[in-house]
């Protein structure tokens, strides 16, 4: 039991993606007894977009939602297990992103990359590329695929208590 004034919320996380968020339905959830009230961008103060590492980040996907687990929204209830049980009931109507490239190929011809493009490069390589003895070209493949998307996210912790 929390104590008086003190809420408990959960995240609404997304099970896809690659997708665009075309509705989100807390009707149900909102329902229940307890549940003080669900969270979108919608109801961030100021801006639901922050610079982070240099890259743009959201705090509740807007449109686009690019990851599994991204935040959604969020239940705020009187206890966190009531939260669990009204997060389950929010509904989310998604539209494919298209094209969906399943190859490193596909995405490099339809010129697709994640922004913004990273570049590591340290002094003239002209120059370098002109002084060397050997040149070694080509294509490098790797053939393992990588099951899980987001390997740190089983790492973060996303525990919030509103007062």
């Amino acid at each position: 039991m929390s104590p008086p004034d003190i809420f408990n919320p959960i995240q609404k996380l997304s099970y896809f993606l690659y997708l665009i968020t075309r509705s989100i339905d807390a009707s149900a959830a909102l329902a229940m007894p307890g549940v003080v009230t669900f969270l979108t961008a919608e109801h961030v103060p100021g801006q639901n977009r922050r610079l982070w590492f240099g890259n743009v980040e959201e705090l509740f996907a807007e449109e686009e939602v690019i990851c599994v687990g991204q935040i959604i929204g969020a239940i705020v209830a009187e206890n966190r297990e009531l939260a669990k049980r009204a997060s389950r009931l929010v509904t989310v109507a998604y539209q494919d992103l298209l094209p969906v490239f399943f190859t490193i190929q596909d995405a490099i011809e339809h010129q697709s990359f994640f922004e913004p493009r990273r570049k590591l490069q340290r002094g003239n390589v002209e120059e370098g590329l002109e002084e060397s003895d050997h040149i070694l070209e080509g294509t490098f493949r790797r053939h393992t695929i990588t099951v899980m998307l987001q390997a740190s996210s089983f790492l973060q912790l996303t525990c919030l208590t509103v007062v």
